[in-house]
């Protein structure tokens, strides 16, 4: 069975992430924020590197100020929901109902068996939330070197001030969404598909994931097949640069530009006879 995104992850391991330059007292800064962008929590990272303890703290922190029905992006929360259930955490956060959750952007590196439990996209009630507001915080933050004082100075004459056209472009998007509702209730109901249907799917992938020892092997062979297709417009580019009238390389890049391009070519071959593509 393929690994859970905490089994194969570097960057869960606490051996890797306790490696730091050990001339600094501070290391950096762990940062939560709410969905409008305001700051909530910052804990000094010190002498280490994001190890778990920082998360562990700022979660407990988090439900005893929210309580019930929390849900909290992190770009690894699959790991570290883990995390929690074993630790002195798990039965409170079990019982507040807390569900941490993966970004739009970080989830995608993830494999599907955990889209499917974390990625925000599929959680009902998160709407167009992609919990990415960290990340553009911390762009903003590259080359910073008074971080309390840029945060302070953020929540009070940005943060508010954009709040209002936060709310308005996200009340705009989800007016355009909804003006879509009838269109899209019409298209389901020609191709037969109900509500039930699209949320039975997704339990329905979950449990075929689970079952699934190893990737299925015509699905390895036609993404292999486009790698081989990818390679062969690399070579062909090459290919025709170095025989093309103005082209000024000499005789031996010229020999590999016409070896490299028949190799993939006879591996292009070789792949449709396999597969049975007609071109």
């Amino acid at each position: 069975m393929s690994l859970c995104c905490e089994q194969r992850w570097k960057n869960l391991t606490e051996e890797l992430t306790a490696k730091m330059w050990g001339i600094f007292d501070e290391t950096g800064i762990f940062v939560v924020l709410c969905r409008h962008g305001f700051v909530l929590l910052m804990a000094d990272m010190v002498q280490s590197g994001e190890l778990a303890k920082y998360p562990l703290a700022i979660v407990n922190a988090l439900l005893d100020t929210f309580g019930v029905d929390l849900g909290i992006g992190y770009d690894i929360g699959c790991g570290h929901s883990t995390t929690i259930q074993h630790s002195p955490l798990g039965p409170k956060a079990a019982w507040l109902n807390l569900k941490m959750l993966v970004g739009t952007f970080h989830g995608h590196a993830h494999n599907r068996k955990c889209q499917l439990d974390y990625l925000a996209t599929y959680i009902l009630g998160l709407r167009l939330e992609d919990i990415e507001g960290a990340e553009w915080q911390f762009f903003r933050l590259n080359g910073l070197e008074a971080i309390w004082i840029y945060f302070a100075h953020l929540d009070t004459f940005e943060a508010y001030a954009n709040l209002s056209m936060f709310l308005v472009n996200n009340y705009k998007q989800a007016i355009e969404i909804l003006d879509t509702e009838e269109s899209l209730k019409y298209a389901m109901e020609q191709a037969g598909v109900t509500e039930d249907m699209l949320k039975s799917r997704i339990q329905e992938e979950k449990a075929y994931l689970n079952t699934l020892l190893k990737e299925l092997q015509e699905e390895t062979d036609q993404m292999e097949y486009y790698q081989l297709l990818v390679n062969l417009a690399d070579q062909k580019e090459k290919f025709d640069e170095a025989f093309g009238e103005s082209s000024t390389v000499n005789g031996n890049t010229r020999r590999h530009a016409h070896e490299n391009y028949n190799k993939v070519v006879k591996a292009v071959q070789a792949t449709e006879c396999c597969l049975s593509i007609e071109v």
